[in-house]
C-alpha cells in the first residue's frame, strides 16, 4: 500500500477522537460528558478564568471540542468563537448557538478570523498536527492573553500525536509575560497524569 493510499495519521486521530466523544452507548456518552463538565470547572480554576470578567470583550477557544469552555464560561455580550475541526453532532452545535458562541469548523492553525482579547488552548496541543503553527496562531490571534492547559509527558497514541513537555510551551512564549503557572499531577483511582496550566500576557515593551 502506498503512502497516498494510507489514511493520514491526523485523519485516524480525528476518527478516534470522534469515537470517544460520540460512543454508541448512551450510558458511556453521559458519563464522559459529566466527567468533562467536572474537568472544565477545574480547568477554569487553574487558568484563573473568572465566572464573569467585565474587562473581557472577546475570546477564541482553539480546539474547543464538543463542549468547550466558551459554552459556559463566557458572559453575555462577549464575542466568543469556538474553533474545532471535528464535525459535531446537531445537539452540540445547538448548545454553542444557544450560548451565543460562533462555532467554526477548522483546524486551529487554519483559523484566520478577527483577533480577540484572549485565546484559550485547553487540552489541545497533544492533538494538533503542527505544534509550532498552532502556538504561533494563538499568539497571532491574542490581543492580550493566552491561557494554556495541557497534559504533559504523556506517550503518543492514536489520538495524542505529540508528547508535550512544559519547556516546549514556555519557550514558545518566551517573549510574553508568564502571569500564572501551575504544574502538578492529577490522580484518580483509574489514572494519573502530569499537567501544566499557564497564563501568558502580551508584553507591549517587546
Amino acid at each position: 500500500m502506498t503512502a497516498a493510499m494510507e489514511m493520514r495519521r491526523w485523519d485516524r486521530a480525528q476518527q478516534a477522537e470522534r469515537g470517544y466523544w460520540y460512543p454508541a452507548d448512551a450510558v458511556t456518552l453521559a458519563a464522559r460528558r459529566t466527567e468533562e463538565r467536572q474537568r472544565q470547572t477545574w480547568y477554569a480554576g487553574l487558568l484563573h478564568i473568572p465566572p464573569r470578567d467585565d474587562q473581557l470583550c472577546s475570546v477564541i477557544e482553539l480546539g474547543a471540542g464538543p463542549s468547550g469552555l466558551t459554552r459556559n464560561r463566557v458572559p453575555d455580550g462577549v464575542r466568543a468563537v469556538a474553533v474545532e475541526p471535528m464535525e459535531l453532532d446537531g445537539w452540540d452545535r445547538e448548545q454553542y448557538a444557544l450560548a451565543n458562541v460562533e462555532l467554526v469548523r477548522a483546524r486551529a492553525e487554519d483559523y484566520h478570523g478577527e483577533p480577540a482579547d484572549e485565546v484559550w488552548l485547553i487540552n489541545v496541543l497533544q492533538h494538533v498536527e503542527e505544534l509550532s503553527t498552532v502556538l504561533a496562531a494563538a499568539q497571532r490571534l491574542a490581543l492580550r492573553t493566552v491561557r494554556v492547559f495541557e497534559w504533559v509527558h504523556e506517550p503518543t497514541s492514536v489520538v495524542h500525536l505529540h508528547t508535550i513537555a512544559p519547556r516546549l510551551i514556555l519557550d514558545a512564549f518566551a517573549e510574553w509575560h508568564l502571569a500564572y503557572a501551575t504544574e502538578g499531577r492529577a490522580r484518580t483511582p483509574a489514572w494519573s497524569q502530569e499537567f501544566v496550566a499557564y497564563v501568558f500576557e502580551r508584553r507591549w515593551d517587546r
